[in-house]
């Protein structure tokens, strides 16, 4: 439906009619911990909007929650990997295999390094987008070695999205592809 506020401290304005389509989606209680939203304020021009977050903060927590992630991966502890995912998480990764739910990462993650005990990975090229005090946009390159599966792509891209729940940044929706190798 049409709707008008302040949230994150920025004037918002839409015509947009917002779904959620299962039970696996975000809902609003996810997006704003149940607060409700303030919808008085001062409305501003497009390229004025406040700012009111401390984005240094917020890059140096997600950045620190990616390298816990990378840890945990090349530990091969699908169980602290699985924590860094939200309990809605929605992740397909370039198998191609849609993964809902920390349950189902955590028991992806433990298929994997069953399979590929020498497994490794290195993420660069990471760039954010700091959305809200609570929403960042990650994309980044990750790079496998040690990989026996010769199917499987040793270089790819991802993009995911990582939702601040109850003081932890977790990964709430993920995907990942395969990309041919630099030369």
């Amino acid at each position: 439906g049409h709707g008008s506020g302040i949230f994150d401290g920025k004037v918002w304005d839409s015509d947009a009619t917002l779904s959620w389509p299962d039970e696996n989606s975000l809902h609003y209680e996810d997006l704003t911990d149940g607060k409700p939203w303030v919808s008085k304020g001062k409305r501003m021009p497009k390229g004025q909007q406040p700012r009111n977050i401390d984005e240094k903060k917020i890059l140096a927590e997600v950045e620190a929650t990616l390298r816990q992630w990378e840890a945990a991966f090349n530990a091969h502890d699908a169980v602290a990997l699985a924590k860094l995912y939200d309990v809605k998480t929605d992740v397909i990764y370039e198998d191609d295999v849609h993964h809902r739910g920390r349950k189902a990462m955590r028991k992806q993650f433990a298929e994997l390094f069953g399979k590929q005990s020498e497994i490794q990975q290195t993420i660069t090229e990471v760039e954010r987008k700091v959305l809200s005090r609570r929403i960042v946009i990650g994309t980044g390159v990750w790079n496998n070695v040690g990989d026996s599966d010769p199917t499987r792509p040793t270089r790819g891209r991802y993009s995911c999205t990582w939702m601040k729940k109850k003081g932890k940044w977790l990964i709430v929706h993920d995907r990942s592809w395969g990309v041919p190798a630099k030369k």
